[in-house]
């Protein structure tokens, strides 16, 4: 579709992550947007079918920069599996599960829950972000299971029981960061999870 390609569209997309960037999300306004992209409201409304979807789509492009440093980890620790030994694929599993245990924190909100109300707003935003997301659970099921079959990892621990139990509770621990029961940090959570799945 023409629409989705263009480069005014990019340039809406690239003002509104910058203004998301700077202030968050919900001080984010059409018109502001138009004005700073040099572009009619109708312009922004042709190109993105409501706020949500704009806003949704931004969030999107934000997550993608977010996500990039704990791919490139991903990355690593596959290869390790590929053909690396096991000390560095225990020194590149550590470093990733430290690295999403981090909180990352804008504008006095955390992002990572900002970001997946935003795109929850928007049904195809939100399809799309699970499709991303789906995608990077089944390379973690498939690290566990690689790294079963190495014995690398305990073969007592199911790896899509595993990955779901560490990935929603990293989500919950930036949703409630705050709390004043309990902070997980990135240190326990390392040794956490390498004492459950040590053969």
């Amino acid at each position: 579709m023409a629409r989705r390609d263009s480069k005014v569209k990019q340039h809406i997309l690239d003002t509104v992550v910058a203004m998301i960037g700077e202030t968050g999300s919900s001080s984010v306004h059409v018109a502001d947007v138009a004005r700073r992209a040099s572009v009619g409201i109708p312009t922004i409304y042709y190109h993105f079918d409501s706020r949500a979807r704009l806003i949704g789509e931004a969030q999107s492009v934000r997550y993608e920069e977010t996500i990039r440093p704990v791919r490139e980890l991903m990355d690593e620790v596959e290869k390790t599996l590929a053909g690396g030994s096991e000390d560095d694929f225990w020194d590149a599993v550590n470093r990733y599960v430290a690295l999403v245990w981090t909180p990352r924190q804008a504008h006095g909100k955390y992002e990572v829950g900002t970001l997946l109300l935003d795109d929850s707003l928007d049904s195809d935003v939100r399809d799309e972000m699970f499709n991303v997301m789906n995608r990077e659970y089944r390379r973690w099921v498939a690290v566990v299971v690689a790294a079963q079959d190495r014995g690398w990892f305990t073969s007592r621990v199911d790896g899509e029981s595993l990955t779901s139990l560490f990935w929603s509770a990293s989500v919950g621990q930036h949703l409630a960061t705050s709390s004043a029961y309990k902070t997980l940090t990135p240190e326990l959570m390392v040794g956490l999870f390498r004492d459950i799945v040590r053969a």
